[in-house]
C-alpha cells in the first residue's frame, strides 16, 4: 500500500489500521476501515482522498473481485493522481479475468500516453507481450469448424438477453464438434428459462447421453422437472446428485444454485457453505448463503455474512434489504425465497414511494434533505440510482439528472459515468443532463470496455432551447458509439438551425432524428428506421415532422451548394 501524508489524526488512525488488516489478509476489515478513513479526509477528491480510493480498488483486486476493482479504477482515471498505478491495475485485472483484448487496449493506451512504459517490468510477465502490435485475430476467437466462434457469440447474446439469435448460433454447432455438449446445454438453458420445460428435458437427456456425469445437464434436468410440477422427481434427482459427494468448485456452485432454484434450502445451505471456501466475497452466492442460513435458523451466521456484504457492496439494495430483514428475525427461522435479488413487492413499494416523492423534488438540496430525514426514501432512492432491475432505470435518470444539475452531486455523477458496469439506459440520460448543465468542460465516459473524453461546445449563436435539447440528445447517442464527431455535428447543427428558423413548437425528437440522419456521422444512423427507433419517433405526426424537417434541411443545403458553385465559377 502507498503512504498517505497530511492525513487528519482520525483518518490516519483508520488508514493505519486498514493497512494492518490488509497485511493480515482481512480484506473486508481493510475495506471497512478505508471507508472510515475517507470520511475524515477534508478534500475527498484531493490527493489523500484519491489515495484512499486507490487503496480500495487495490483491495477489491486482492479479493479477486476484479470487476468491482475496475469500477473503482475507472473512476480514478478522471484525475491526474497515480495514473500509472490506476492503469496498471486495470490492465492486470483484465488479464486475471482472461480478457486479453481489453487488457491490450488499455495497456497500449497507457504506453502511448506515456503513463506506462514497457520497461516498467510487468507482473505477470506476459503483460508485456500485450504492448506488441498483434493482429486482433490473434486475440479474438476466429470462426472455425469446431464451433468455438458460434459458442462465443451465443454467450454474448445470452448476456444481452437476445435468446432468439443465440439459439440460431448454438444450433449451428456441429454434432462432431467437441463443444457440441456445451451448445446443447446452453440450448436447454434457453428452453427451460422460457418455460419450454419438455423441450429442455429432451435436450438435457441428449447431453447426458454424451456424458452421463455432465453436472450442467443434471442440474438443468432437475430445474426443468421442478418447473414442470414434477417436484418429487426433481427432489429425488437432487438427492442422488448430493450422494455423489462432489467437492470441485464449478460442480458445487451448480448444485448450490440448482438447490436454490427448486427451494431445497437444506441442500442449498450445505453447498453454499462449500462455495464460501472458493468464493467468499461473491455477491450473489453470498446473499444466497445468508438467506439459506437464516432459513435454517443459523441467524448469527446470516447476520455475519450480511454485515460483510454491506461492507463489500455498500450501495446494493438487495444486500441492505436482507440484512435488515435478518436483524428483525429475533432469533427465529426465516422463510425467505432463495433469490439474491430484491423481491417484486419491494420493488413495487420503492417505485410507488419514488413516484410520489420525486414529483415534488426539483434540486439536489431537496433530494439530500429527504434522504437524510426518511430511511425508507433513502433505501428507495439508492435502489433507484443503483438498481440493476429495469424498473429502476427511469428513477436513475430522474435522480441522476437532478444530481447532474448541482455542484454537490457532480462528483457522484462523474463516478456513475465512469462506472463500466452501470446500466447503459440510465447512464445515457444522466450523461445528457450533465451535457445540458454545462457543469464540466471535459467529461469522461466509460462505455464498458473503453474510456472516452469529451469537450462539448455547441455553437454559441444558437440559443433556441428545443434545438439545443435535440443537439444534446444526438451528442449523447453518439458519445456511446463514436468519437471526434464534434466539428461535423456542429456544422450540421448550424444548418438545421437555419432550416428550422421561424418554426414554432419544434418537435425535439424529430429534430434530433433529422440531425443524426442527415449528418451521417455514424453508420448506425444511415436509415430513417434506425434514427426513428433511437429517438422514439412513435407518436402520430412525428413522421410528418421528420419528413418536413428533412425537406427544410435539404433546401438549405441545396442553397448552400448553389451559392458555392456560383462563387467558384470562372
Amino acid at each position: 500500500m502507498s503512504k498517505i501524508i497530511h492525513l487528519s489524526t482520525d483518518a490516519e488512525y483508520y488508514y493505519e489500521k486498514a493497512i494492518q488488516k490488509s497485511d493480515a489478509n482481512d480484506y473486508v476489515g481493510c475495506l471497512e476501515l478505508l471507508r472510515r478513513a475517507a470520511q475524515f479526509v477534508k478534500e475527498p477528491y484531493g490527493e489523500d482522498g484519491l489515495s484512499i480510493r486507490l487503496e480500495i480498488a487495490d483491495t477489491y483486486s486482492f479479493m479477486e473481485l476484479y470487476e468491482e476493482s475496475n469500477r473503482e479504477y475507472f473512476k480514478l482515471t478522471a484525475f491526474d493522481y497515480a495514473l500509472d498505478e490506476v492503469y496498471y491495475g486495470i490492465v492486470k485485472n483484465f488479464v486475471l479475468m482472461s480478457m486479453p483484448e481489453e487488457a491490450a487496449h488499455f495497456l497500449n493506451f497507457a504506453v502511448d500516453a506515456g503513463i506506462l512504459s514497457p520497461e516498467d517490468g510487468f507482473d505477470p510477465p506476459d503483460l508485456g507481450m500485450l504492448t506488441k502490435p498483434v493482429p486482433s485475430d490473434n486475440i479474438r476467437l476466429v470462426k472455425s469448424d469446431n464451433g468455438a466462434y458460434a459458442l462465443s457469440i451465443a454467450k454474448q447474446l445470452l448476456n444481452g438477453k437476445d435468446t432468439q439469435f443465440a439459439r440460431q448460433m448454438l444450433q449451428s454447432v456441429s454434432e462432431k464438434s467437441e463443444l457440441y455438449a456445451e451448445a446443447i446445454n446452453l440450448l436447454a438453458f434457453i428452453e427451460i428459462s422460457e418455460g419450454k420445460t419438455e423441450t429442455g428435458l429432451v435436450l438435457c437427456e441428449k447431453a447426458l447421453a454424451l456424458n452421463p456425469n455432465d453436472i450442467y445437464a443434471l442440474t438443468a434436468r432437475i430445474m426443468a422437472l421442478d418447473l414442470s410440477g414434477k417436484r418429487a422427481k426433481a427432489a429425488a434427482y437432487l438427492d442422488e446428485l448430493d450422494a455423489i459427494g462432489l467437492e470441485e468448485w464449478p460442480d458445487i456452485a451448480k448444485i448450490a444454485l440448482c438447490a436454490c432454484q427448486i427451494n431445497a434450502n437444506e441442500t442449498a445451505f450445505k453447498y453454499l457453505a462449500k462455495c464460501m471456501r472458493h468464493a467468499p466475497f461473491d455477491r450473489s452466492i453470498g446473499i444466497l448463503y445468508g438467506i439459506a442460513a437464516a432459513n435454517e435458523g443459523e441467524i448469527r451466521t446470516a447476520k455475519h455474512k450480511f454485515v460483510q456484504l454491506q461492507i463489500i457492496y455498500p450501495r446494493d439494495a438487495a444486500v441492505r434489504y436482507f440484512a435488515r430483514k435478518t436483524d428483525m428475525l429475533n432469533g427465529k427461522k426465516a422463510n425467505f425465497v432463495l433469490n439474491p435479488e430484491l423481491p417484486d413487492e419491494v420493488i413495487q413499494d420503492f417505485s410507488k414511494l419514488l413516484d410520489k416523492q420525486l414529483a415534488s423534488i426539483t434540486n439536489a438540496v431537496q433530494l439530500n434533505e429527504k434522504m437524510r430525514q426518511d430511511d425508507n426514501f433513502f433505501d428507495a432512492a439508492e435502489w433507484g440510482l443503483y438498481g440493476t432491475e429495469s424498473a429502476a432505470f427511469p428513477y436513475a435518470a430522474k435522480i441522476g439528472g437532478i444530481l447532474a444539475l448541482s455542484n454537490s452531486g457532480n462528483a457522484l455523477v462523474r463516478d456513475i459515468l465512469l462506472d463500466p458496469e452501470y446500466p447503459i439506459v440510465p447512464k445515457k440520460e444522466i450523461f445528457t443532463q450533465l451535457l445540458k448543465s454545462g457543469k464540466q468542460r471535459v467529461i469522461a465516459l466509460s462505455t464498458g470496455d473503453d474510456i472516452r473524453y469529451f469537450r462539448p461546445a455547441p455553437p454559441k449563436e444558437i440559443k433556441t432551447p428545443s434545438l439545443l435539447e435535440a443537439y444534446w440528445r444526438v451528442y449523447s447517442a453518439l458519445a456511446f458509439i463514436d468519437m471526434g464527431f464534434d466539428r461535423k455535428l456542429n456544422l450540421w447543427f448550424r444548418k438545421l438551425a437555419l432550416a428550422l428558423k421561424g418554426v414554432r413548437n419544434i418537435n425535439i425528437d424529430a429534430a434530433a432524428a433529422v440531425l443524426a440522419y442527415k449528418s451521417r456521422i455514424n453508420k448506425i444512423f444511415n436509415t430513417q428506421e434506425a434514427v426513428c427507433e433511437v429517438f422514439n419517433l412513435y407518436i402520430e405526426g412525428d413522421d410528418e415532422d421528420f419528413d418536413a424537417y428533412c425537406a427544410a434541411l435539404d433546401a438549405v443545403t441545396g442553397q448552400a451548394r448553389s451559392k458555392k458553385s456560383t462563387l467558384t465559377k470562372p
